[in-house]
């Protein structure tokens, strides 16, 4: 009886648990997923989304600085 019972603390000690080493390195190896491919894809319109942001504003700056620049001539007509 103290055979198996020496036995069954053997193999209860021999199925611990895993260190802190052995599980970040499975982590490492998960990072992968299925839907990687659309994370991507989401990543790269939201940089095209930011481009066009930039272009909208560049240009919203330009229209507004020529419509200052056309109502000064304007007014120098008049008088």
């Amino acid at each position: 009886m103290r055979i198996l019972l020496l036995a069954l603390c053997l193999v209860f000690a021999g199925c611990g648990g895993a260190t802190e080493s052995d599980t970040n390195e499975d982590v490492e190896e998960d990072t992968e997923t299925v839907f990687d491919p659309l994370i991507g894809s989401i990543d790269k319109a939201n940089e095209v989304e930011n481009q066009v942001l930039q272009h909208k504003d560049r240009t919203d700056q330009a229209l507004a600085e020529s419509e200052g620049l056309g109502d000064d001539a304007d007014d120098d007509e008049d008088d």
